[in-house]
């Protein structure tokens, strides 16, 4: 975005100032010398992968590469309600926190760097409907997904299961284990860009835009308050998608008028 563009912003009364951001060596929670966190889950399939291959001694670097991959750190996607708590299930939220704090143990109290996609606001993926999710703002189809054609009647019960049985529950365990447990955690990838491009789609219309403001405001404002430790990214989609002048300063006013000023949160 160019200097007039980023003037014509800051002259809107829209605008809300950014806070400055955050500078040393806390800035980058992905900055050097910072141990991650590998799904234990992913290195039993690359090791099984390994293994099903029958790889003998002329196979050495195709094995190589398999242990290799068995110990490369990923994002974990938290994009239904049923990986949010439970201890001794694989892959839910509170089960990766509780494996990385006794990692501590190991390595002279540091624990590993968690990555999180949190991703579950009422009409998810309002436009491409490619991922749509479990929570809605009005009813469903005879094939599950979310009816995404009443748009009238805003999205009061969908956001309320979102607050209560998503937010709140991601929150409380979260809040057990960053004191002990770096986290960093994206927010609600494509939400906003899908409201700044995709506006003129009915299905993206009302109900679906107070789900996607409203939703985020909220998880930004209770993460903020109650786990100030985490770094959150809040999705801007890409170069290709919101790189054009007119597109970034509409996502940069809806981001500023969401009331984010008060966040510490990266884009």
């Amino acid at each position: 975005i160019d200097k007039a563009a980023l003037e014509s912003i800051r002259s809107s009364r829209e605008f809300i100032p950014m806070p400055t951001p955050a500078t040393g060596a806390d800035a980058n929670p992905f900055g050097a010398n910072r141990l991650f966190y590998a799904n234990p889950q992913l290195a039993v399939a690359w090791r099984g992968l390994r293994d099903a291959l029958h790889l003998d001694s002329s196979d050495s670097a195709l094995e190589a590469r398999l242990e290799n991959l068995a110990t490369v750190p990923s994002a974990f996607w938290i994009d239904t309600k049923d990986k949010i708590v439970g201890a001794d299930q694989p892959g839910t939220l509170e089960a990766i926190l509780a494996s990385a704090a006794a990692l501590a143990d190991q390595n002279d109290g540091v624990a590993p760097l968690c990555t999180f996609v949190w991703y579950n606001l009422p009409n998810r993926d309002c436009h491409a409907k490619a991922s749509s999710g479990e929570i809605c703002c009005s009813g469903r189809l005879p094939d599950g997904r979310c009816d995404l054609s009443p748009q009238s009647g805003g999205c009061q019960e969908g956001l309320h299961e979102y607050m209560t049985e998503y937010a709140d529950p991601f929150i409380e365990v979260l809040t057990r284990y960053v004191a002990t447990v770096p986290v960093a955690i994206v927010l609600e990838p494509d939400s906003l860009a899908n409201l700044i491009t995709n506006a003129a789609d009915p299905q993206c219309g009302a109900a679906t835009y107070e789900a996607y403001t409203k939703g985020i405001e909220y998880a930004v404002r209770r993460l903020s308050e109650a786990a100030p430790s985490v770094s959150l990214y809040l999705d801007a989609g890409h170069g290709g998608w919101l790189g054009w002048d007119d597109d970034t300063k509409k996502y940069m006013k809806l981001v500023c008028n969401l009331g984010k000023a008060t966040a510490s949160f990266h884009v």
